[in-house]
């Protein structure tokens, strides 16, 4: 994710003294007011100051880390770009939901499901009173280990969070092939993100032509044709193709260095790259994820203990008792049972 990232924070790094120039006007600015109201109070005969919008005192941020809900917030009522939230550890991010609520279950997993489409939010509290963001909208980055993963899945159910994510999952690792070097596709992918970065700001419209849109048609109809699962959340994540798609037809036309100083329209070759991607790519990985949390349900502690040992194990063959050993409780008929699972 760092190379991916890096033309993000280069961006913010070039925004940064812009920021904390407006953080100190707004502050400024906020004090000014209040002195103001408390004049008034007193019987002052001055006109009351206009309420103060955070939004024109922007201050970018494009990455977070360790953070809540309340925290990005905070952050977004000052910038209405969306954010990129890094987690090294989905799973520790996921684990934080709600983490400082009380009694507020599942209100921070609800919040960034609203996020993914992007949707204006507040949060009214007594001391600080409201927070108001006009375009909560969110992208989140990290990687899981698949067993802790299915049993997120199994905990959560099938609440569209984990569906929503363009799921990956990594072969196994293998010595780097020093001779290739990826420095044109990076400097390519910067590039990219460096365009989309300020064609957002200029609000520029993007249009499909007659031939992306058509072949948007095809692909909901091969979502529709897909969509006949009997593993959990499958269907529901291939449902979600169709937002994909409107997102990936944009990263796909800046890479093809289409004219990004006005408006443009998707062109019909660059639809059906995204179209191939998500049907003949992607839709591997998300099936191959989704069947995994199904068959991985069942999974416990030991099992996975014992997984882990015998992924290390250079053996030919193994005893229950050498199996005991790595997990000294374990009873020898809970053990039996575990090694079935496993045959």
């Amino acid at each position: 994710a760092s190379k991916a990232t890096a033309p993000l924070r280069e961006i913010e790094a070039s925004l940064l003294p812009k920021s904390r120039e407006m953080r100190e006007k707004y502050n400024v600015d906020l004090k000014k007011r209040a002195s103001t109201i408390k004049d008034i109070e007193k019987g002052e005969e001055i006109e009351i100051p206009p309420p103060i919008n955070p939004l024109d005192y922007e201050q970018p941020r494009l990455l977070l880390q360790d953070i809540t809900i309340e925290g990005v917030c905070k952050v977004q009522q000052f910038w209405n770009g969306g954010s990129l939230i890094l987690a090294d550890e989905l799973a520790a991010l996921i684990g934080g939901f709600d983490r400082y609520a009380a009694g507020g279950a599942g209100k921070d997993a609800s919040v960034m499901l609203s996020a993914y489409d992007g949707a204006s939010y507040q949060i009214d509290r007594k001391l600080e009173g409201a927070t108001t963001v006009e375009n909560l909208s969110l992208g989140i980055v990290g990687g899981i280990q698949p067993v802790i993963a299915a049993q997120l899945f199994k905990a959560t159910g099938s609440n569209g969070f984990i569906e929503r994510h363009l799921l990956h999952v990594a072969s196994p690792r293998q010595l780097p092939d020093e001779s290739a070097s990826d420095l044109e596709a990076l400097s390519k992918w910067n590039a990219t993100v460096e365009a989309a970065y300020h064609r957002g700001l200029k609000k520029t419209e993007l249009q499909l032509s007659a031939g992306a849109d058509r072949i948007r048609q095809e692909l909901n109809q091969w979502i529709f044709k897909q969509s006949r699962s009997e593993y959990e959340g499958l269907n529901s994540a291939l449902n979600k193709y169709s937002a994909l798609f409107g997102r990936l037809v944009i990263v796909w036309h800046h890479a093809d260095a289409a004219d990004f100083d006005n408006d443009s329209v998707v062109k019909e070759e660059t639809a059906q790259m995204v179209y191939d991607f998500l049907t003949k790519n992607q839709y591997l990985h998300t099936k191959s994820a989704f069947e995994f949390f199904g068959e991985a349900r069942d999974y416990t502690p030991e099992l996975i203990k014992i997984c882990r040992h015998l992924e290390s194990y250079e053996g030919e063959t193994i005893t229950l008792e050498e199996l005991r050993g790595i997990h000294i409780s374990m009873t020898t008929s809970k053990l039996r049972e575990i090694v079935a699972m496993l045959m």
